[in-house]
């Protein structure tokens, strides 16, 4: 597990490091069986780790996906530098070797996931599959070369006055800004976390994670290994136990990143999670990082604290050969499987 978290301090990936996935397979998957951890190694040394998970679909085909999904977005494939082309080709070709053979193989919000999974068909024996990808972005705050005097400077004036002055009210109000580090302490703020998650997500739509029982319990995990070598931190505008915002962050090398933040209804005129975000950026420049990864998506707040964003793809690899044979569906015509999920659509509408 050293060499897995050295190479994830080094690429900067905090949400792909060993404590992150490992926290996530034991306690959101939960099924050791499900488990496919791809590596590859020269000489000795490990140099790429794909870390997957199988699951099957209602029609019993063989899906694989990401570690993380849909929970802890980001876990990305690791490709030693120094030697990341011949790491990926080798990642690449083992997909096919993979047990029980995949019928679909989904990536997501991973950088050149569409590269990787050609390469993985191109080496795929027999016929060719079908790789398709979306392309989205990542947003992130560069520190070096001036990059915090800049954030800086882009907040002169006014919205300075409004901070100081908002923080000054609810400070004056009783609330404690904190910057946590002790992980028992991290942990007792969880559930405040969760609360405000859920409030937002669920005035959002019901957009987001689920927040489930086993994702806090990942997340705990996860804690009590990274926060004493100070790589999980936890910021809070807080009373007496209450949160009016929460920003749960991983480091990894020189990189933080803004996995979990939500913010509450209470004070909302004084912008607690605005002013819990520039808490976070002042700590990343103090602490000598060189990039705070604000994570998948376009909301406004990302846009307007970036200064930069790289591309991530969602991708999918599709086999088309029918041997060996997964389920007995794959013998259905897929105009006839696509006719059926639809009618079961229309079916769970209407109920």
């Amino acid at each position: 597990m050293a060499e897995w978290d050295d190479l994830a301090c080094r690429l900067g990936a905090p949400r792909s490091a060993p404590a992150c996935v490992l926290a996530w397979y034991r306690n959101v998957l939960a099924d050791d069986s499900r488990i496919r951890l791809v590596t590859v190694h020269d000489g000795e040394a490990l140099a790429g780790v794909l870390p997957l998970y199988v699951d099957r679909d209602h029609w019993g085909f063989v899906h694989y996906r990401m570690a993380g999904h849909q929970t802890l977005v980001g876990v990305e494939p690791l490709l030693d530098p120094d030697h990341a082309d011949d790491a990926a080709r080798l990642l690449a070709e083992h997909v096919h070797r993979l047990r029980p053979v995949p019928d679909v193989v989904q990536l997501e919000a991973v950088p050149a996931a569409m590269a990787l999974l050609e390469r993985a068909s191109d080496a795929w024996p027999g016929r060719r599959p079908r790789v398709a990808a979306t392309a989205s972005i990542a947003p992130f705050l560069s520190f070096p070369d001036g990059g915090y005097e800049e954030w800086v400077a882009r907040r002169a004036g006014r919205t300075t006055r409004e901070s100081r002055r908002s923080a000054r009210r609810l400070t004056e109000a009783g609330y404690t800004q904190t910057v946590l580090t002790d992980p028992e302490e991290i942990v007792r703020r969880l559930p405040e976390l969760r609360r405000l998650y859920l409030d937002r997500k669920e005035a959002r739509g019901g957009w987001g994670a689920s927040f489930s029982p086993a994702m806090l319990a990942m997340i705990e995990d996860l804690t009590r290994a990274l926060a004493p070598l100070g790589r999980a931190t936890m910021f809070t505008w807080e009373q007496d136990g209450t949160a009016l915002a929460a920003h749960f962050v991983l480091t990894a090398g020189g990189t933080a990143s803004g996995w979990l933040g939500a913010v509450g209804t209470r004070e909302t005129k004084y912008s607690p999670g605005s002013l819990n975000v520039e808490r976070v950026v002042e700590w990343a420049h103090d602490e000598g990082l060189c990039m705070l990864d604000l994570g998948p998506g376009d909301e406004q707040y990302k846009d307007r604290d970036s200064n930069g964003a790289r591309t991530i793809e969602d991708a999918v690899l599709r086999r088309r050969d029918l041997f060996p044979l997964n389920t007995p569906a794959a013998l259905v015509p897929s105009g006839v499987r696509r006719a059926v999920r639809s009618l079961r659509e229309r079916g769970s509408r209407r109920v």
